[in-house]
C-alpha cells in the first residue's frame, strides 16, 4: 500500500495530523461548543414561544430582533456541559442537512472535513427587549473535521 493509500485511510478514519490522532466523541463536543460559545460567532436561539432571538432574520421564521450581546454567553464549554449533562452528541449522519440536504458527506470524509455532525441543545439566558432575562433553547447542529474545525451546514 502506497504512501498516498494510507494518507487517504487515516483521513477517512478520521484521524488528524496536527495533533497526530482521532478525536473522542467528547472532544468533538468540545470544540464544538468551544466555537459556539465565542462572541464572534453568530449564534441562534428559540424563546419559549418557538420565536428565533437572533441578529440576523430568517425568512419564513418568526424573529426577535436582538443583538449578539443580548445572550449571556456560557464562559466554557465545561459550565454548559455541567448544567446541560444531555445536551450533546456525536453522530454520523450520510448527507449534510440545511441549504445543501441531501449531499453526502463521502468527499468532505474523504479529505478530512467530516469526521460526523454534532448535535447541540441547551438552556441559555438572554436579555430580551425590554432589559428582562429570560431563558432560551440553542439547538444547532454542524460539521466537525478531524481536527476539530466546527462548521454550520448552510
Amino acid at each position: 500500500m502506497g504512501k498516498a493509500n494510507i494518507t487517504d485511510m487515516l483521513l477517512y478514519k478520521g484521524y488528524c495530523f496536527e495533533s497526530n490522532k482521532v478525536m473522542t466523541d467528547q472532544e468533538k463536543i468540545h470544540a464544538a461548543l468551544l466555537h459556539q460559545i465565542n462572541p464572534r460567532n453568530l449564534i441562534v436561539l428559540n424563546d419559549k414561544n418557538g420565536n428565533y432571538v437572533s441578529n440576523k432574520y430568517y425568512p419564513g421564521k418568526k424573529t426577535v430582533w436582538r443583538t449578539k450581546d443580548a445572550i449571556i454567553r456560557y464562559k466554557s464549554p465545561e459550565e454548559i456541559l455541567e448544567k446541560n449533562p444531555d445536551c450533546c452528541k456525536v453522530s454520523y449522519d450520510k448527507t449534510i442537512s440545511g441549504k445543501h440536504a441531501g449531499t453526502s458527506v463521502e468527499p468532505l470524509r474523504e479529505i478530512g472535513l467530516y469526521a460526523g455532525h454534532v448535535y447541540t441543545r441547551y438552556k441559555i439566558d438572554y436579555v430580551d427587549i425590554d432589559g428582562v432575562k429570560k431563558e432560551g433553547e440553542i439547538i444547532m447542529n454542524g460539521l466537525i473535521s478531524n481536527c476539530g474545525k466546527y462548521n454550520y451546514p448552510t
